[in-house]
């Protein structure tokens, strides 16, 4: 069974066994929400993503459907 590490502080009540979603840093400026799902659908389906554009970096997180796909897609950065 793969499990995800939580990291940093997490906020009380936090169940990390529910959790679905991956944070992705530092995303290029000419990538897409499209193309940040289609590259992390590698990894299972993609319920959804949402992209934050900042002046400097921009951030996301990838929502799958399933914790098991957002726990691959973690590792599978880690590659």
């Amino acid at each position: 069974q793969i499990e995800p590490i939580p990291s940093g502080n997490l906020p009380p009540g936090f169940d990390p066994s529910t959790c679905r979603s991956v944070y992705v840093g530092n995303i290029h400026s000419q990538v897409t929400e499209p193309l940040l799902q289609e590259v992390f659908a590698s990894t299972g389906p993609v319920e959804g993503c949402k992209l934050i554009r900042k002046e400097k970096s921009s951030y996301g997180f990838v929502h799958y459907f399933d914790r098991r796909s957002a726990a691959l897609a973690i590792l599978w950065c880690f590659l």
